[in-house]
Formats: structure tokens, sequence, C-alpha cells
């Protein structure tokens, strides 16, 4: 990357974007900063380049130029004004501008070698960071080193353009082809990325012309008492005899030799904040990825893609621990797994997936072990939980895991109480004292580790999501699901003050709780409407709940509403009052028709669920249609009957399976598994995508959607239907 901008160094002064980007930049910084640069101030300027902006503030400050020789003029002590950059062109070109400053070759990652110890004389007042963040690897590592290196009532200035729109992400696009690898975040991100150490003073939009994505301006301040010292967060703490520098005008500025690339935790502050007192005593690079599906899936990540909250959960305990972890989500990355490999240099992989993800698991992990073949790599999710025997190999294969999390006593794991119970068993393998790890509640997800990608999550018109998790398992007993399998049939609730304190961390307006089932106690739900009340939260909810429940509680549902209830998925699952028994769904008809009507008459989205039998004909198709237009179900999701490995009715129908058990790609819901009995397969694939297009894509109900989430947010949703569309026309083909 350093020899693009070694490039630009020639004639980085004179390029256009100087007038409609970097100008208007710097003076709406040194406006920011106007009257609060004193005498001593020291300032470091991160991603300097040519050193117009710390020029410019220097010459504010009473610094004189020696190339002006204004007599007047005060020198700046050495390193008072200092710039760093990682391209040598950029440097060498700014210290020819500015003698009389510091500038050095040193990449953001190695920000902590500025100051040698924590005495806070020697700590930055203002450190800037305009237009580069979005060239960092790691912007989370960047922004917590940054607070390392800030006097207590220092100032970061934050510019940069920034994704906040589509319009936004569709000219930033094109930046990229002139740049480079970037990544531009939107101003939630942003906050997010930020909140472990800083407090936001001002977010403002810098003034530029109307063609230009928006350029934000961000002051932040430490929080109060966040200030780390440089030794304080376990795992990354560099010692003064581990940095190598030259003098400051000098050319070379070594990075740490033993601690190169490594990053300090975010969930440091976590750490503090809970009161752990164990850490691993050998800390390691752990490595927490989320895998692409394999393209035979039938994915819903056309039209939904959430954060992956499990390696959250991960990232915050582990790191907690003392460990580095770092969180890669391939679904949304542009980059091969190979160049995070080479970069990080993983001791450790940890992954989870479902049915789908077992096979791509398998060859993920075989790809890492020929990469270095001492990585330990750890398996869990939920269905390794329940069915953890395909992850594991034949005895005269090499295993491809070292450790699979199941619940499951006979492959020598404890039995859990809940399926984030995996996080804990992960710290205790991973040198955790077990009897400490195992007494201790978990820390919330570290929502930090995703902040790169937090403006990519997204369900449907939910847009950016966010996920919480509030309970573990489900009291019921549906033959063809086995969320209570994974819990070992326990149900369990947080405290709603413990949900409460978690909402308040998230940036996101929208949240997706998923619980198997958040519509159990009326009185539960009332009582977290009340605190959110309280809190003065202003969020909209996504949720799963049961038909029985909305039928019975119509004066819940609208107090929901009132506090931030958008949209209920609910298994409707059959308008057959045979099916309902058969599935030990414990709900009628009635109470189906009666949910979508209170929901309707409420304002709230119903996302209907249904199975799909074995035994449906075409009339059975037109029956559905003409329920789900009746009560005005628009968002359905069919599945034809899966029985899924693991559940209850698994063993009545592996003898007729249409796939093999081990075509896990197929084991989508979304596939055909069994043999339809009265239609081809062919023929039932064809009367799926119609009942669909019926439902969803009819010309009245895409005007109305238009009308409620706007015409970009629908375009996007259709786009995504078309390629499930496309997949299904596929299956047809085929037969």
């Amino acid at each position: 990357m350093s020899v693009v901008w070694d490039f630009w160094s020639n004639f980085y002064e004179r390029l256009w974007v100087q007038k409609v980007s970097l100008g208007p930049t710097r003076r709406a910084v040194a406006a920011k900063l106007a009257g609060r640069l004193r005498a001593d101030s020291r300032v470091l300027d991160v991603g300097c380049g040519i050193g117009e902006l710390l020029g410019e503030l220097a010459l504010e400050a009473g610094v004189a130029q020696k190339t002006s020789a204004a007599a007047d003029g005060r020198e700046a002590t050495i390193g008072q004004f200092t710039g760093i950059d990682a391209s040598p062109g950029m440097i060498a070109k700014a210290r020819r501008r500015h003698p009389e400053l510091t500038f050095e070759v040193r990449d953001a990652s190695a920000l902590r070698g500025l100051v040698l110890n924590a005495h806070e004389r020697e700590k930055f007042d203002v450190v800037l960071c305009t237009h580069s963040l979005p060239y960092y690897a790691d912007p989370a590592k960047v922004l917590a080193d940054m607070a390392a290196i800030m006097a207590p009532d220092g100032v970061l200035v934050l510019a940069q353009a920034s994704a906040n729109s589509t319009y936004d992400a569709a000219v930033l696009s094109l930046v990229k082809l002139t740049t480079g690898t970037a990544s531009y975040y939107s101003v939630d991100a942003l906050k997010q990325m930020a909140a472990g150490f800083f407090v936001v003073e001002s977010v403002e939009k810098v003034k530029t012309a109307w063609f230009m994505p928006s350029i934000i301006l961000m002051v932040l301040r430490l929080k109060a008492g966040e200030a780390p010292n440089l030794g304080n967060i376990p795992g990354n703490a560099l010692a003064p005899n581990q940095i190598e520098c030259l003098t400051p005008n000098s050319n070379e500025c070594l990075t740490p030799k033993s601690n190169q690339g490594q990053t300090p935790n975010i969930t440091t502050n976590l750490y503090r904040e809970y009161g752990r007192d164990f850490k691993s005593t050998n800390p390691l690079k752990i490595l927490l990825l989320r895998v692409m599906p394999d393209p035979e899936t039938i994915g819903l990540q056309h039209v939904m893609v959430c954060e992956p909250l499990e390696l959250e959960y991960l990232a915050a305990n582990l790191g907690a621990d003392g460990h580095d972890t770092l969180v890669v989500d391939m679904i949304l990355e542009h980059r091969p797994l190979e160049a995070f490999l080479k970069e990080f240099q993983p001791e450790v992989v940890l992954m989870s997936g479902y049915i789908t993800h077992v096979g791509t698991l398998k060859d993920t992990a075989r790809a890492i072990k020929a990469w270095n073949p001492e990585t330990l790599i750890g398996v869990g999710g939920v269905h390794a939980e329940v069915v953890p025997e395909d992850f594991l190999t034949e005895q005269s294969e090499t295993p491809v895991f070292d450790r699979v999390f199941t619940k499951k006593k006979k492959l020598g794991v404890r039995h859990p109480v809940s399926s984030l119970d995996a996080v804990q068993e992960a710290r205790v393998w991973l040198g955790a004292a077990q009897e400490t790890a195992a007494s201790q509640g978990l820390l919330p997800p570290d929502r930090s580790s995703t902040a790169r990608y937090r403006d990519k999550y997204y369900y449907m018109f939910h847009n950016p999501c966010a996920l919480i998790k509030t309970s573990y398992g489900c009291p019921y007993d549906c033959s063809f699901c086995f969320c209570r399998e994974i819990t070992g049939g326990v149900y369990s609730e947080r405290p709603i003050r413990d949900v409460i304190e978690e909402l308040k961390t998230i940036p996101e307006e929208e949240v997706y709780i998923v619980d198997d089932d958040f519509l159990v106690s009326a009185e539960r739900v009332k009582n977290f409407c009340d605190e959110l009340d309280a809190a003065n939260l202003n969020k909209k909810f996504l949720i799963y709940g049961r038909a029985d429940f909305v039928a019975r509680n119509e004066h819940i549902i609208e107090r929901f509403k009132k506090s931030g209830l958008r949209a209920v998925i609910i298994g409707l699952e059959s308008v057959r009052a045979q099916d309902l028994t058969t599935y030990s769904k414990r709900t009628s008809l009635e109470e189906n028709e009666k949910a979508a009507a209170i929901l309707r008459r409420h304002g709230v989205e119903l996302y209907g669920t249904l199975i799909l039998g074995m035994d449906f004909d075409k009339e059975d198709f037109n029956t559905l249609n003409r329920w789900l237009k009746a009560n005005r179900v628009h968002f359905v999701n069919l599945q034809p009957l899966t029985p899924l490995p693991g559940t209850a009715i698994f063993d009545d129908y592996k003898d007729q399976l249409l796939v093999p058990r081990e075509d896990y790609p197929k084991w989508d819901l979304a596939h055909l598994v069994l043999k339809p009995q009265k239609l081809s397969v062919r023929g039932f694939y064809w009367e799926m995508l119609k009942l669909y297009h019926k439902r969803v894509a009819s010309p009245a109900h895409v005007v109305e959607l238009i009308r409620r989430y706007g015409l970009m947010p629908v375009i996007r949703l259709s786009t995504g239907s078309a390629r499930v569309s496309l997949q299904y026309l596929k299956k047809i083909r085929q037969g």
C-alpha cells in the first residue's frame, strides 16, 4: 500500500481531490481546533501525508516555519508536532516542506512506540486522523492505541469520507479503484469502534461540493478513567526494550520486535468493568472465523446478513482472558483467508456454523492445517452441539478439528446449560483456570470486534441491524425443531436489567432479538417495555414469537409496539390442523389467524414461516395461497419438511432421504431432502416459487413496501429475492 502513496506523494498537493476533499477537511479541522492549541500542546497527525495539516496547525500555534524565517515565531520542540505515515515518499516530502516539525516513517499499528512510558507529559494533547482510518487493516486497534498515547484531557479529531447512504457507498466504491483497499465506515460504525475508550464530543459534516460523498468530522475525548497505560492490556503490552526507534527525524523506525501485529483488544474495558481476576497464563493469537456458505446452499444471505454474535461473545471473553483476537467475516470480506492467516499469524482458529456449513468448515480447517499444521482449530455452533459426529473423521483420517464444542458427554466435554457455554469451554481449553471460568458469567459480546462490518449487517428492511440474545433454549418441544436439543431441554432467561444495559451499548437503532421465543412470559415482556421506556432507548425490534401468545395477549403487543416492536417472526407452520398436531406445535389455525389480525391491527409486520408437507399437491399450494391472501400475510418463508439430524422426527424419515446426510449444503430448509408424494421434484419447486412470488412480489405489495420503506431498500430486497429465485429455477431445470 505504501507504494501507492509513494507514487501520489510526487504531486499530492496538486491533486484535484485537494480542492474538493482534503482542503475543506483541513479548514474544518483548523476551525474546530481554533483556540484549543496552547504554546506547549503536543500534536500527533496519524497518516499525515506530506504534512499539510500539521504545518497549518503549527503555524496557528505560533511555531515559526524555518523556510520563512519568521522573526517573531518560535521553534517547536522535538516531537511537539509529530506526523507519522507508512509512506517514505510522503514523509520525505513532509520533511522538506516543514523541517521545523517532526516526521517519522511509521505504520499506524506501531503508535505506542511514540510514547516510551506512561508519563503524562509524553502523551499527546491532540491526535489527528484525517482520511487515513479507512486504509488501516484493524481500525479498532488503531483507535485503542490512540487512546493509549493521549493525555487524559486530550482530544482525537477524526475525519474521513463516510458511507452513510447508498449514494456515499456508490461514490466511494469508485474511490477505492484509485487508492486500494479501504473501508469507509458509517458514523454509527465509527462510534461503535470508538466506544471502548472514547466519548463523542461532536459530529458534523464537512461542507463540500454537492457531488461529493459525506465527509464526517468527529471530535472525541477519552472516557473518564479509561486512558490505558501502555502495559496494562494483557498480551499486548510493549516493554521499552521491545521498541527500537532512531532519532525523531530519521528515516527508520522499527516496529515492535516480538509483539509485531498484535491487537490490543477493546474488551479490556469490559475486563476492568466486570472485575475479572483471571487471565490465561499463555496469551494466544486467536482468529475467530465465519465462513462463506457453499454456493449450493439456497441462502438467506441474499436477503439478510446478521452479525456473528457467537464470535463476538468469544472476542469479549477470550480478550478479557488476555488473548489477542481478530474476527474475520468471510461473507463480507473481499480478501482471501490466506491474507488474514499471513498477516495475523493465528495460533488458534475458532469457527462456528450450521449443518449447511459442515463441509465448508472441514475444508477451511484442512486449508488452515496445510498453511500451518501446528495451528489449533476448534469448531462450535448449534450443529456441533447437537450432532458433533459430523465434525469427526474416520480413525484412518487425520482429524481436521482439535476440539469440537458439544453438549454430549461422550466427547469428553461437560454438559452445558446453554449453547453459549461453548464460549466457556473455549476459555478453559485455551488456558483460563477451569474452576474460575466455569463459575463466572459471560461478558457481553464485543461488538467493536466487528466494527469494520457493522454497517453491512441487516435483516431485510432492518438496516443496519444488531443482534442480542436475552434467553437460552425454548420451553416448547416442536418435533421438527432442535432448539431444545441445543440446550439439553433447559430454558433460562437473562435478567431484564442486564439486557437493558447491553442495549445501551448498541449504536444501531434496529435490534433483532434472536431468542428462540421472546414471547414466553407476558410479565417479562411488559417489564422489558417498562425498562426500555425508563432508559429512554429509541430502538426498533424484530423478535421471534408464537401465534398463541399473540392471540392471547393483544394488550402486550399493543404495549410493545409503543416501545419499538416492529416485526415478529412467527412459525405458522401450516394451515392444516392435522399438520399442527403432527408437528407437536400446540397451536391452532384459529390462533394463527387471530395473531395475524392483531399484528396487522397494531402495525406490526408479520414474517411467517411455513412447513410444506411432502403430501402437498397443487390444490394444497392454492389453499395455502388463499389463506395467506385472506389474512394478508405477505412475508413468508416456505420450508419443505426437513427432518434435521438431531430432531425428534429424523429417525422417522432417515430411510426416505432424497438428499444424503453428507450433502450438507442442501440441508438448508429450502432444498427438498425428502421425495414429494404427489408432485415431481420439479413440480414441487415450481409451486413453491409461484406461491412465493404471489405473496411477496405482487404489484400492490411492492407499491406498499416502497411507500413504507423507500425505493432503494425495496430494490435491494428484490435483488436478493431474484437471486434466490434463480437458484430455484436452476433446481427446476435440473429436475
